[in-house]
């Protein structure tokens, strides 16, 4: 059986790192969406002071209205968990599944930077500039967890600060926690990461989506496994997708 996957990127990079993942998954016969948010990428020239988390769950929610996308598996990396989790609230008749990968899962009311813990927030405020829109820049490829060359060659002429107002803008839910099932891939390499902040920034999220009881998977990469490790992903998302589990 084949489904409609739309896949909703994290920071620094856009809807183009996922394009091996997209791949794979269109090979098995999916339909399969990645969309750039506004500002980074290919659309960073439309990045402004007003450009948040709200932009961006608007964003994707157009993407399923306008292409009238009907039992979607909305699928969201690192921060783009903020933003299908607030899609989800606007629009739950169109989805039938929400995948986060190494995801923030958001309360109602709070930011992502609420969220992060062990001073985790602290560093990420240091790292950005404090001209105009602020701006977090692309973190070193080994706390990315891209460790191969030709990955980071792929990688590196297209990456693109982050908005801090999407992290530090709070996420509003008018319906209460997503009522459609959920899954959460982690990545088990992430030491790296953890030696970069001294603390899991993520930690708090895989405790939240452990104890409300979302499907959990496992994949041996880091925080970007679409790059480092998009066949390992890929056959994970299909087998979420799949009815005979």
């Amino acid at each position: 059986m084949t489904a409609t996957f739309v896949l909703v990127h994290g920071p620094f990079l856009g809807g183009w790192g996922f394009r091996r993942i997209a791949s794979e998954l269109e090979r098995a016969g999916h339909t399969v969406f990645t969309p750039t948010l506004t500002g980074i990428g290919e659309r960073s020239h439309l990045l402004g002071p007003d450009v948040g988390l709200s932009t961006h769950i608007e964003d994707i929610t157009n993407v399923l209205v306008y292409e009238d996308l009907r039992d979607v598996i909305l699928v969201g990396q690192t921060y783009g968990g903020m933003v299908i989790t607030g899609v989800a609230d606007r629009v739950p008749e169109r989805i039938t599944r929400l995948v986060y990968v190494n995801g923030h899962v958001p309360t109602s009311g709070r930011n992502a930077m609420g969220a992060f813990g062990g001073g985790t927030a602290g560093k990420l405020d240091d790292m950005s500039d404090n001209e105009g829109p602020r701006l977090l820049p692309p973190f070193p490829f080994e706390a990315m967890g891209i460790h191969d060359a030709a990955d980071q060659a792929w990688v590196e002429p297209r990456l693109s600060p982050h908005p801090m107002k999407c992290l530090e803008e709070p996420i509003v839910l008018t319906r209460g926690e997503p009522r459609m099932p959920r899954a959460y891939v982690l990545g088990t390499a992430r030491e790296d990461l953890i030696a970069f902040f001294k603390a899991d920034p993520i930690a708090h999220f895989v405790e939240k989506a452990r104890a409300e009881g979302f499907e959990f998977h496992e994949v041996a990469a880091g925080l970007f496994p679409m790059v480092s490790h998009p066949k390992e992903l890929a056959a994970v998302l299909e087998r979420i997708a799949s009815p005979a589990r």
